[in-house]
């Protein structure tokens, strides 16, 4: 059927030529489904036809076929209505929302003739469509999905396309099980320091010894996987469960763990899980951490860090809603033994807090990642006065970040960044594109970032897919810093001029593939550089990354555009405290004892001697593994050796995961035989032998002959030079031994000598000519006795199963090894020998 809307005279021309408009708009983005603008009443009498057409509708469409079987319910017209009343017939929120559609549209605004944005019309436009696709989806949903035709000068329902998309998007990557592989299996998990040669407590010595205790099991001697658990005697909770990434020898590895092992062994000490943030060093070993722990132990954590866990445990198939806990801040909540009171820190995410643990014994205070941010971009300024009240009540034992210990100071804040960033967009005013790399959890950045381009009359598109889910699980925590429909989809930036475009991408550390590396190497789709491009370098180098950063600036210096980076652009900031303001912190809590955390143990051991400078007279510098136990002391000025003591250390492993579902420690990763595969190459032969015999001519003797084929890989070969002396040397010493037996039968064990010669005639080729130790695998293969001799024997008269030149290689190139011996395959009877 057609539609057509029957309006006064006066608004013809206008709502024709804006439902023109919706329909174009429809056609060019070649919406999918069934549509009911085109719907007949035909359609609707097929099975399941009008459930179909109401699903495949958009909102425009809806609007469109309603309001013309509106104008006219009669014939076949007034049959689909009847319809579709049936339809919405027992779900009063669906029956409502189509009856509101069926109503005559609100009249024309009098000043621009577009319909009031206001008007309820469009909403119950938007539940009609919505109410229909939440049949397929479920209940709660249906929202995220429904969209609607804008009036003119006004984005599709109130919302831009990003915002119509921005339901959060969960790829499932595990079943809760398949990418743990080895790392709960406690079989080689050490045993809890402190505790007897069984492995667990007596019971009579439960509370022995000091009751504050700490055990780190990451973050202390390395950057990164801050794991620790504290306890009151025997009774822990577990604070953050955080990743580490490799280091450049560690071939083919995406994540290094904690100890899970560890962990899941002695989970029946566990009470608790804490979370501090939202960064991956504190949150990205959950998926392995929290299967290690007991099926009550619930995790406590703010609604933006929650919100990032969340997607996270969806992703891994671990999300139980019973078992997270969302806190707010300053509010006190009883965990394990310990009665725990969150306080606000600023740092580089949002939701960031510190901890404090009371208990009959003492309390402790755990700073969390930090630094002294004066104006901070959400208001939310570092809570001196909690500090400050805490000290007075008196703290036995404080932790703090250790990370930029050796950095004079203070650091700058956001707002000194934000006047830096519109200096620098000012600055290429109506000269080109602006490109901006930073940390994508850096919302505050990312804010700034965007009231500088606003400044500037500059669209923003953001290009990154960690973009998308930061912003997400911002905006359902309350704390988006602008609203998603300020932001333009990277379908739109075609259709703006250069000078009135800035772009907010991913790849600040030069990941492979992040969006600025794919679009400095030319392989991004969605962003391609030119000479008129300026990229403002709004982060960090991460030590270890300095050479793919630096590898990323001169495939964008070949493009031709300019970078502005460094200190003196003064374009980023530390979200760690420098060294004046960690004097400042503990001087404000005046701790009892200190022990510093998350860093290398160089830091560890300046961050100390700071605290001594401060008049901490107890302070201790531990390593992972090490359980140190601390007292409280009843009068501050006394002085003994038996305030803190060490009580054990456990020998943790690291586990490593490959970025997919192989999950085991450095052994089962093999990630030795990788660093030496990687320097020295490996070696491949395989050896045939069998038993000839040489024919009437030769009195039907035989003699035990081999054949042998060389590969090489990851070595320098000289265009097969080396692997043909290699086939040779191998064959020779094979033949050797061969040669000492003239019976028939091989003894046994005869392979496994074999295996031995021909790897040791490999290595010490390999040693002597090229210096290098390659990995030798050496497979040995029988071949069927041959004691007829074959019909049109070799030169020899005889019916040898193998060429005489045992040297003849097949040329391969340079690298890729070369083979020796037949060109034809092995014999289709050839066995594994013995």
């Amino acid at each position: 059927m057609r539609v057509r809307r029957v309006v006064p005279d006066a608004t013809s021309a206008a709502r024709a030529s804006w439902i023109g408009r919706g329909r174009a708009a429809v056609r060019r983005r070649g919406r999918a489904g069934v549509q009911v603008r085109g719907a007949r009443s035909s359609d609707a009498d097929k099975p399941g036809g009008l459930e179909a057409t109401l699903r495949g509708a958009r909102v425009a469409d809806l609007k469109s076929a309603l309001e013309g079987i509106g104008a006219s319910k009669s014939g076949a017209k007034g049959e689909l209505v009847q319809r579709i009343m049936d339809y919405a017939a027992g779900n009063e929120e669906r029956e409502r929302s189509v009856l509101s559609a069926l109503q005559p549209p609100p009249p024309l605004s009098e000043v621009d003739g577009s319909l009031p944005s206001s008007a309820g019309y469009w909403d119950n436009l938007v539940k009609a469509s919505a109410s229909v696709d939440s049949k397929r989806r479920g209940a709660g949903s249906a929202g995220a999905s429904a969209s609607g035709a804008p009036p003119p000068g006004q984005k599709k329902d109130g919302r831009s396309r990003r915002e119509r998309n921005s339901k959060m998007r969960v790829f499932q990557v595990s079943d809760g099980k398949m990418h743990l592989g080895s790392a709960l299996d406690t079989k080689l998990a050490p045993g809890f320091p402190g505790d007897g040669p069984s492995g667990s407590t007596p019971r009579d010595a439960a509370r022995e010894g000091p009751p504050l205790r700490f055990l780190p099991i990451g973050g202390l001697g390395e950057i990164g996987m801050n794991c620790m658990l504290i306890s009151h005697y025997d009774r822990y909770i577990l604070l953050d469960a955080g990743l580490m990434f490799p280091d450049y020898d560690e071939f083919g590895m995406q994540r290094v763990l904690p100890d899970t092992s560890f962990i899941a062994r002695w989970r029946h000490k566990i009470e608790g899980l804490v979370i501090t943030h939202g960064h991956e060093d504190h949150i990205g070993a959950l998926p392995w951490v929290f299967p290690a722990l007991d099926a009550h132990v619930k995790l406590y954590a703010t609604k933006f860090t929650m919100q990032l866990i969340k997607k996270k445990m969806l992703e891994f198939g671990l999300w139980d809603e019973r078992r997270f806990v969302t806190i707010s801040l300053g509010s006190r909540v009883q965990i394990g033994p310990f009665e725990a009171e969150s306080f606000r820190v600023t740092h580089s995410i949002p939701d960031c807090i510190g901890l404090v643990l009371r208990c009959d014994d003492g309390t402790i205070l755990h700073t969390g990642d930090w630094k002294i941010d004066e104006k901070p971009a959400d208001g939310e300024h570092f809570d001196r006065e909690a500090l400050e009240r805490i000290g007075r009540e008196g703290v036995t034992l404080m932790m703090s970040d250790s990370t930029n210990i050796l950095s004079p100071g203070r650091t700058i804040g956001e707002a000194d960044v934000e006047r830096n960033l519109h200096r620098a967009v000012e600055a290429y005013d109506g000269k080109g594109r602006l490109i901006v790399t930073q940390f994508a959890s850096n919302l505050a950045r990312l804010g700034a970032v965007k009231r500088a381009a606003d400044a500037a009359g500059r669209s923003v598109c953001l290009l990154g897919r960690s973009f998308e889910t930061y912003l997400n699980c911002a905006r359902l925590a309350g704390v988006a810093p602008f609203p998603l429909g300020d932001i333009i989809d990277a379908s739109e930036m075609d259709g703006l001029p250069d000078e009135r475009l800035l772009v907010v991408t991913t790849g600040s550390q030069g990941e492979p593939n992040a969006q600025l590396s794919l679009a400095a190497s030319g392989a991004s789709k969605k962003l391609r550089l030119v000479e008129t491009d300026q990229i403002l370098y709004s982060a960090k180098c991460i030590p270890g990354n300095d050479a793919k950063v630096m590898g990323l600036m001169n495939q964008i210096a070949r493009c031709g555009s300019s970078v502005v980076m460094g200190s003196q652009a003064g374009l980023h900031c530390s979200g760690h405290g420098y060294n004046e303001e960690q004097r400042e912190v503990i001087r404000l809590v005046n701790p009892q004892h200190f022990l510093p955390v998350h860093g290398e143990y160089t830091f560890l051991q300046a961050h100390a001697g700071l605290a001594r400078e401060c008049g901490v007279q107890h302070t201790s510098v531990i390593h992972d593994g090490q359980l140190l136990g601390v007292y409280n002391l009843r009068n501050r000025r006394e002085v003994s050796r038996s305030s803190a003591a060490l009580m054990g250390e456990a020998n943790l492993r690291c586990f490593y995961n490959d970025g997919g579902n192989a999950t085991g420690d450095n052994v089962e990763q093999r990630l030795s035989e990788r660093m030496r595969l990687a320097d020295s190459g490996i070696v491949i032969a395989s050896v045939e032998i069998a038993h000839v015999t040489r024919g009437k001519a030769n009195g039907g003797k035989g003699r035990w002959q081999c054949a042998v084929e060389v590969q090489c890989r990851c070595m320098y070969t000289q265009r097969g030079q080396h692997v043909h002396q290699l086939r040779t040397k191998i064959a020779d010493s094979v033949q050797r031994m061969l040669d000492q037996n003239s019976s028939r039968q091989l003894p046994e064990g005869a392979a496994g000598e074999i295996e031995r010669a021909a790897s040791k005639a490999a290595r010490d080729y390999a040693y002597k000519v090229m210096k290098k130790r390659p990995d030798v695998c050496v497979f040995v293969h029988r071949v069927v006795d041959l004691s007829r001799a074959r019909r049109g024997g070799n030169a020899n008269g005889g019916g040898n199963a193998f060429p005489k030149d045992r040297g003849a290689i097949r040329q391969q190139p340079d690298g890729a090894g070369a083979g020796a011996g037949k060109d034809q395959p092995p014999p289709s009877d050839a066995v594994s020998y013995p």
